[in-house]
């Protein structure tokens, strides 16, 4: 009986760990492509933490390091829920974040936005909005009427999170901060419109590279800057 036990119970944990692994390599909505080049800890933590997306998070989480290898993140997840609450948590994913591939973290974060339909994907090289259950939710709150014909001002009406793709360059570098810029459209003077990325120096996990090069920036807008005419946005993932 024992023997049987154990190899039902084994059973039952292969089937489990190969049903987590296939959807995790399944995916949903539009996969991560390229490099992680830039990861905010922090805004990562935030989101986990926070109240919106706190219950998809941490299942996700824990189905993925319910399948990792690595012992040590999965010994801490053992104690996941118990005792510690907040605190709990907060040391479980930041052991995770430290122990896992950058791409694995952000990953689970843009599946759980993407589910949530919070995330509008624009191209500042084409000059567009994807449409979709994202653009249609974020429309309901600003004035974009058009997502073929939009102007950066009216992108800084927008509430949900954006996955912008453009040409980056690095516009300034002071303390552990390092700001990047991409264009994003013209002004009435015939010169170009920047959108602007702030980013923490401590989040780059590559050098960066001389001159422009082509990127996609998860974040959520922050503001239209009228005095600067430059779109702010708050990055929270970068991939080259």
């Amino acid at each position: 009986m024992l023997i049987w036990a154990a190899t039902v119970i084994t059973l039952v944990a292969t089937c489990w760990t190969l049903f987590a692994r296939w959807r995790m390599l399944r995916g949903r909505g539009q996969p991560v492509r390229g490099i992680t080049f830039y990861l905010h800890d922090d805004s990562v933590m935030d989101l986990y933490l926070g109240g919106t997306y706190k219950r998809a998070l941490r299942e996700e989480v824990r189905e993925e390091i319910s399948s990792t290898k690595e012992a040590n993140v999965n010994a801490a997840f053992q104690n996941f829920g118990v005792g510690g609450g907040r605190t709990v948590d907060r040391k479980v994913f930041r052991d995770y974040i430290e122990t896992a591939e950058p791409i694995t973290v952000i990953r689970i974060i843009m599946e759980v936005l993407e589910k949530a339909d919070d995330i509008v994907y624009i191209d500042l090289v084409n000059g567009a909005i994807e449409p979709g259950r994202a653009l249609t939710k974020a429309l309901r709150t600003t004035v974009l009427t058009d997502p073929a014909s939009f102007t950066v001002r009216e992108l800084g009406q927008l509430e949900s999170y954006v996955s912008v793709r453009g040409t980056f360059r690095m516009a300034a570098e002071s303390g552990d901060t390092v700001i990047f810029e991409a264009p994003c459209g013209e002004r009435q003077d015939g010169g170009v419109v920047q959108a602007l990325f702030r980013c923490s120096g401590s989040g780059i996990r590559r050098d960066v590279p001389e001159g422009e090069f082509q990127a996609r920036c998860l974040g959520k807008v922050q503001t239209w800057d009228r005095q600067r005419e430059k779109l702010i946005i708050d990055p929270i993932a970068i991939f080259q």
